[in-house]
């Protein structure tokens, strides 16, 4: 008998072109899709003009697509699981929370940790299936320094999605394979071509699901307590008054536009005060930060490596080497000290630990203390 795979799915063209892969090399394959979210519930986050767009150019997950693909094209057993309380409460819930405490979270690293393969694993295991496979663009590889697996960067240097699997552990990785691993998506889209899959109708999504970066300040205004509303002062470094803007909760360390003009110079968000409805702006050169800390850590000890190290606080940046300064396994807490200051440092965050640059030794959340 054919070892078998659950392949998850969500109606794009890289979790199909997996699925297909993992047929050829002779795996009894069984689709598999997560519901997360649907066109219903699109009410809550997008207005009209975004509600408009075709589902497949908002949503992680296609559920008709999905059972075309199945059904269809790659002939293939296909189940699904409905778990949109549980993104509701693990994904949607937090993300609301912690902008409403001036951080800036990361709901696509929660969901695949928290959800979506903590989901697939687990339906997996109902199915008495044991490995499961996603279309993401990563490698797994086992570290004989950590005696651990852990997730590596893929071939594809534009289209690596390890930043956003660096809430697995180490058990977790280990039931998982990527296909696509040594791919490119220029060589994905071909082989979905050749394939018969409908590829122009199976265009990818580039933001969270739930919100997109055009209405996040209209899906959280009506979650701000009224006392957070209205006009916030914006101050300089030393507290010089600068100006007002229009509510500060929904902007993040860094950020340079949509805070409204006034201000006499390119400044960026350095900090965000609840407490006293201040925003405080800065030029550039104050975005650095040499030291920071992770918040919930989740992979090995990190300071007993004896490896170089370098840290990433968003998928697309370039690794700053680093040092571990102190670790605290009690608390899950990990101080860094940065060789090269970054001004990519926004508190609630995920910082990833790699080593070799390409292997990412375990993640926790940039904390408020961050200086």
């Amino acid at each position: 008998m054919n070892k078998r795979v659950l392949v998850g799915m969500s109606g794009g063209v890289d979790s199909a072109v997996s699925a297909l892969i993992m047929k050829q090399s002779g795996y009894d394959v069984t689709g598999a899709i997560i519901e997360i979210w649907d066109s219903e519930d699109s009410s809550e986050c997008h207005p009209s003009s975004e509600n408009a767009r075709p589902w497949s150019e908002r949503g992680c997950c296609h559920v008709p697509m999905v059972r075309y693909l199945c059904e269809e094209v790659l002939e293939i057993p296909f189940v699904m699981v409905d778990r949109r309380d549980d993104f509701r409460k693990k994904v949607m819930d937090p993300f609301r929370d912690e902008y409403l405490k001036a951080l800036t979270p990361n709901p696509c690293v929660t969901c695949n940790a928290r959800v979506k393969i903590h989901e697939l694993i687990a339906l997996a295991d109902s199915l008495g299936i044991e490995m499961v496979a996603t279309g993401h663009y990563a490698r797994k590889v086992y570290s004989p320094v950590t005696g651990q697996y852990h997730v590596a960067k893929g071939r594809d240097p534009g289209k690596d999605q390890s930043y956003f699997l660096a809430g697995l552990k180490s058990e977790e990785i280990a039931r998982l394979v990527w296909p696509l691993s040594d791919l490119t998506k220029e060589e994905v889209r071909k082989l979905a071509g050749i394939a018969g899959f409908p590829v122009s109708e199976m265009v990818e999504n580039m933001e969270a699901c739930f919100v997109s970066d055009k209405n996040l300040k209209s899906y959280l205004e009506k979650w701000i307590p009224p006392e957070m509303k209205g006009t916030w002062e914006a101050v300089g470094e030393t507290g010089e008054r600068m100006g007002s803007m229009e509510g500060g909760l929904g902007l993040t360390r860094g950020q340079r536009r949509g805070m409204g003009t006034g201000f006499g110079e390119r400044v960026y968000v350095l900090e965000i005060r609840p407490g006293t409805k201040q925003v405080v702006l800065g030029g550039k050169d104050s975005l650095e930060v040499a030291n920071c800390i992770l918040d919930g850590w989740n992979g090995p000890a990190p300071d007993k490596t004896g490896c170089e190290l370098s840290v990433v606080f968003r998928s697309s940046m370039k690794p700053v080497p680093c040092q571990v300064s102190w670790y605290s396994p009690e608390e899950k807490r990990v101080g860094i000290a940065l060789m090269e200051p970054s001004p990519w440092v926004s508190p609630g965050q995920v910082g990833a630990l790699l080593l070799d640059r390409e292997i990412i030794l375990g993640s926790g959340t940039i904390s408020s203390g961050w200086s």
